[in-house]
């Protein structure tokens, strides 16, 4: 939304241009904008509506909004409709494990350290982030005396095994709240994996990193990341149907990147070759590496629609979707899908079925939902226009979230 402040394709509303002063501590002329006028009353359901909604036509002194509101993105992710910061009994034993050097210590047996970082990777796909941050302190710390103190294939085998940990540890700090730690996080995997000629692992690290870059306000980082990964795996995605997974989810994350960014003509076209990748798969894939196929490919295309702000297209994609397609443990990549079209629902004001599908997701993965700060958009934006008793479950929904009336 900001972002097309800043082009200038949509002026902030009236609800908009209050909060925005409010945050930035100045006066509306300071930011090109008309002098704010008063919320209406939360008791004139219509009043509000038309406020959180309608396009208004005052006029905005765009290069003055631009001056004024530069970062306003990272200041505005610290009000109340965001997610609560990660407890530090999670945080600091992760900050330890990935700061600190490898123990003088026996090599760990390596049979055991792919067994517990299958088992991590289980945690993630399950949307158990809080078992996987208390998880895998041990885990990179193991796995890092490993590689320091085996030899041949024994060390390549390890290291492996570490670039998956670090890429674990940065998709838990990134849903944890804490971007700046999950990018330390990914560019450890990205370095680890410059250590042996292996592809998808390098591929990996970098879709890692790229997925980092996405929700912290950075598509063009995450988009040159993405594409930049997807040309160097490109020439193996003949070798196994992991290359080929791979080079389709970067082009996956470059979409969604240029979607956030409002590109639509980028959006869909980098989704339109990630679909030919899905097409040539055939099937559903999920391991340590990825997750793609055919039905990720439908649940980007709602994700995507959403994200640019066509909430019907997003509801009208979703008719051909079927969960029951997915591994049965790929409970986040549920949860995520739910709140997308959610998200359409809502910008359809259709919100007795965004409320719905937020308490299907929640069923699902309710860390994902309690966490994710486009669940927490979803639901205030309901709450500013709240009908009571059109939105059974949206209070109680609200107060597990920590989204304020």
């Amino acid at each position: 939304m900001i972002s097309k402040w800043e082009r200038g394709t949509k002026r902030p509303t009236r609800f908009y241009r209050q909060l925005l002063c409010l945050v930035l501590e100045i006066a509306p002329a300071e930011l090109g904008l008309p002098p704010a006028t008063p919320i209406p009353s939360s008791c004139d359901p219509g009043s509000q509506a038309s406020v959180l909604g309608g396009q208004e036509r005052e006029p905005v002194d765009r290069r003055q909004f631009l001056r004024s509101t530069a970062g306003v993105g990272m200041t505005l992710m610290t009000s109340t409709a965001v997610p609560a910061p990660p407890p530090q009994d999670l945080v600091a034993p992760l900050r330890r494990a990935l700061m600190d050097e490898a123990p003088d210590a026996g090599i760990p047996d390596l049979r055991r350290l792919h067994r517990r970082i299958k088992n991590a990777w289980t945690l993630r796909q399950q949307g158990r982030y809080e078992d996987l941050a208390r998880a895998l302190p041990h885990l990179l710390v193991d796995t890092r005396a490993a590689v320091a103190q085996a030899r041949g294939q024994d060390q390549t085998k390890a290291t492996a095994i570490l670039v998956h940990a670090y890429n674990a540890a940065s998709s838990a700090l990134k849903t944890l709240g804490h971007a700046p730690l999950a990018l330390v996080a990914a560019d450890r995997a990205v370095q680890a994996s410059t250590r042996i000629d292996d592809p998808a692992l390098s591929a990996a690290a970098s879709y890692r990193t790229a997925n980092v870059f996405l929700p912290a306000s950075r598509p063009a980082d995450a988009i040159d990341t993405a594409l930049g990964a997807a040309s160097r795996i490109e020439p193996y995605v003949s070798r196994s149907p992991i290359e080929m997974a791979l080079w389709g989810s970067l082009l996956l994350t470059a979409a969604a990147a240029a979607a956030s960014a409002g590109d639509a003509a980028q959006a869909w076209e980098l989704y339109g070759e990630a679909g030919a990748a899905a097409r040539m798969l055939g099937h559903d894939y999920a391991d340590l590496h990825t997750i793609f196929g055919p039905t990720s490919i439908a649940m980007y295309g709602v994700c995507l629609s959403a994200e640019l702000g066509v909430g019907r297209d997003a509801i009208r994609r979703s008719e051909h979707i079927s969960l029951d397609q997915l591994p049965g443990e790929l409970r986040e990549r549920r949860t995520h899908h739910l709140v997308s079209l959610a998200h359409g629902h809502e910008q359809e004001r259709q919100d007795y079925e965004a409320v719905t599908l937020l308490l299907r997701a929640e069923q699902y993965s309710p860390e994902d939902v309690r966490r994710g700060a486009l669940s927490h958009a979803i639901v205030a934006n309901m709450l500013g226009r709240e009908r009571r008793g059109a939105t059974p479950g949206l209070r109680a929904l609200a107060d597990r979230l920590g989204v304020a009336a």
